[in-house]
């Protein structure tokens, strides 16, 4: 009997050993490695938020956050605080290469942080850089600082210029910390070569590492959403479009536009900046403009449509210093982009081909294209508003004309003054 329950009692052991699932026998030995590179944006912050809830509902023994960072969103950064704050998981920040910025939050957040040789953290100065905004910085610097059991003077002299530390750094400068540094200071733990130093440091050898790396689509997000691509992408979408209403018909200047437009809007909605709002808001702002471009004078649809535009960027951005740099630099690239364009483009054979130099009408029967120098000095009418582009009527036929830079109202007297291949240019002829 004694025999039998002793049977019973190895088989029920042995039972419970084989039916528990392998992964749930080796989750206390894997480590998470997840990547931190580049700027940091809304992108970065939901794939690294996500891999870390990924490790814990693993059951992983370990987080290392492997950083490389220039720096970037504060808002951003902060999600990324919260999500190693709130993990069941200890998470080891490595920074790789640098940690600056907004970077430094998010390698203080950490229950560990270590340093590998020749990296550095710090110049953490906020853009732009007033009271308010450095207040408010340095304050979630200091908490995270104390919740770490880390000196929060430190963080702050990477804020605040004011801020002088004797031996550490001079009033008037932002502190910097090299690796060697920061460990002298208690502020990380171990200057380590690469990740298996990491994990031999914590005892962690032999621990199965598993390797989290964005999606492509978040890479592509995070590529076109970045301060650097962003703004150009945009100044490119609209200058396209700008030219393409100021010439006739639809040809590869329409297609630049949608696409770059699309880019914009659709890699910050990837990247978690935005939503549909923010492009359905650029659309009516188009739709407005167009219609202020068919009646004459600056009214509510002209007025509205540009606040549209502007509206949507906002929207789109991460914030409002990222909406206000793209908006610049969209003006940048139209103020530099359209005059180039109308300059030499409307002279080539390749913009003759790209674009129709005439449009066709059925109520005016359809006619060939004209590019004779004989229209130079005739008169007409305008038929549509010039703005600058539209339509006159000259010897009784319509030409596609454009003023030379002054908008012209519907039914004024227009004088041709040139012709550039397929650019008929008049001028309002002002009656003395």
């Amino acid at each position: 009997m004694k025999k039998l329950l002793i049977i019973t009692a190895y088989m029920v052991i042995l039972s419970a050993v084989i039916s528990t699932p392998l992964s749930a026998l080796a989750a206390d030995n894997i480590v998470y490695v997840i990547p931190a590179k580049g700027e940091v944006t809304p992108a970065m912050a939901g794939f690294v938020s996500s891999s870390i809830e990924q490790a814990g509902k693993e059951g992983a023994s370990a987080i290392i956050l492997d950083i490389d960072t220039p720096g970037g969103y504060v808002q951003s950064a902060m999600d990324i605080k919260d999500a190693i704050m709130d993990s069941p998981v200890p998470v080891i920040s490595y920074v790789n290469k640098r940690a600056l910025s907004a970077g430094v939050l998010i390698a203080i957040a950490a229950d560990h942080l270590v340093m590998a040789p020749a990296s550095h953290m710090g110049a953490a100065e906020t853009i732009p850089n007033t009271e308010k905004n450095i207040a408010a910085w340095s304050g979630e610097l200091m908490a995270t600082a104390e919740q770490r059991g880390k000196d929060p003077q430190v963080v702050a002299a990477m804020v605040d210029k004011d801020i002088e530390i004797p031996g550490l750094v001079e009033k008037g400068k932002l502190l910097d910390l090299t690796a060697n540094k920061a460990l002298e200071i208690d502020y990380a733990e171990a200057v380590l070569t690469d990740i298996n130093d990491v994990l031999a440091e914590y005892d962690m050898n032999g621990y199965a590492v598993k390797n989290i790396e964005p999606d492509w689509r978040m890479r592509w997000a995070a590529f076109i959403s970045s301060s650097a691509i962003a703004p150009i992408l945009l100044g490119i979408g609209i200058v396209s479009l700008l030219i393409e209403i100021f010439t006739v018909g639809f040809g590869i200047f329409g297609t630049i536009g949608i696409i770059s437009l699309a880019l914009y809007f659709g890699g910050n909605m990837l990247a978690g900046y935005s939503g549909w709002e923010a492009i359905l808001l650029f659309i009516a702002g188009i739709v407005l403009l167009l219609i202020e471009a068919a009646a004459p004078g600056l009214g509510a649809a002209g007025i509205g449509g540009i606040i549209a535009v502007i509206a949507s960027i906002f929207f789109a951005s991460p914030s409002p210093t990222s909406a206000i740099i793209s908006i610049v630099v969209a003006i940048a690239i139209c103020a530099v982009g359209l005059p180039l364009a109308f300059k030499y483009f409307t002279k080539s054979r390749l913009f003759d081909r790209l674009i129709l130099s005439t449009a066709e009408r059925g109520e005016s029967g359809f006619i060939g294209t004209t590019t004779s120098a004989d229209y130079i000095g005739k008169t007409g009418v305008t038929v549509t508003p010039l703005r600058p582009a539209g339509t006159a009527l000259i010897d009784d036929k319509r030409v596609d004309v454009v003023s030379e830079g002054a908008f012209i109202d519907k039914g004024a007297r227009v004088r041709v003054i040139k012709v550039e291949g397929p650019r008929v240019v008049v001028e309002e002829i002002v009656e003395r």
